[in-house]
């Protein structure tokens, strides 16, 4: 059966971009001492230590050039990653920051299920109240009125931005 204009265009669309992902870091080979010595002297390099020590995160080690590694060893064994484009303490910061992002996601993913499996449940119990009571009533409604409204809430998105940190495709 033949592919339709729409399904070529998205076959191209995802040829290009991983094409675009197969390619070297553009900023890679310009001269800069090593990222760790730069982060060293960076003011907001504090800042970074701070916010992962909030959230009883480890702090990332950036005393010296070595290459990324996982930290239990599977990721190289099961070569689920190739950390060939990523050298250096440049390229552990910014696989840390890959790594920090899709883990964001994956965390606000499971806190976002258990937040409306709360609200379902909270909606749930309001149903087997009895409604006969005026008074009762009405909280009711105003109770069910709060929970859609969260409800709505938990099904946006939230949008947050950042500096962008790797340069490929030009």
């Amino acid at each position: 059966m033949a592919k339709s204009a729409l399904q070529r265009k998205r076959e191209s669309l995802e040829r290009k971009r991983a094409a675009i992902e197969a390619m070297p870091e553009a900023t890679r080979n310009l001269p800069a001492e090593p990222f760790f010595e730069f982060l060293d002297k960076h003011h907001n390099g504090f800042n970074v230590h701070m916010a992962l020590d909030v959230g009883g995160l480890p702090l990332p080690d950036f005393s010296d050039d070595r290459n990324p590694k996982s930290t239990t060893g599977e990721i190289e064994r099961g070569e689920y990653l190739d950390y060939g484009k990523y050298q250096g303490s440049i390229g552990r910061a910014e696989l840390m920051v890959a790594a920090w992002i899709d883990a964001a996601q994956e965390l606000a993913s499971i806190i976002n299920e258990y937040k409306k499996e709360a609200v379902t449940a909270a909606l749930s119990g309001l149903e087997n109240t009895d409604l006969n009571d005026p008074a009762v009533r009405k909280k009711a409604l105003a109770e069910s009125a709060r929970l859609h409204k969260i409800r709505e809430r938990l099904d946006r998105a939230t949008r947050v931005t950042i500096p962008t940190y790797e340069v490929k495709g030009i």
